[in-house]
């Protein structure tokens, strides 16, 4: 378990560090979405096993869980920061 969070601690460290000093916009140029997709995809489908047990449980929560999220991309326009907060 401590593994774990040390993992997690680390991880939330150097997403603040590489959010804060805007190095994300310099990985940006480097690194595409024909890079990051594979990446997730090697990543997810081990874990679909996982993620069907839990969901044989509940398939209302299950349906929810995708669904909302889905909905709410759909629905809500991107718009920049200046709209979001009136200046």
């Amino acid at each position: 378990m401590r593994q774990i969070q040390g993992g997690l601690l680390i991880a939330s460290v150097a997403e603040v560090v590489i959010g804060a000093t805007g190095l994300a916009s310099v990985l940006l140029r480097y690194i595409g979405p024909l890079t990051i997709a594979p990446v997730i995809t090697l990543v997810a489908v081990p874990l679909f096993n996982v993620a069907a047990f839990y969901c044989e449980q509940n398939w209302w929560i299950a349906f929810l869980y995708v669904a909302l999220p889905l909905s709410l991309v759909i629905i809500i326009r991107p718009r920049s920061l200046s709209e979001r907060s009136g200046l």
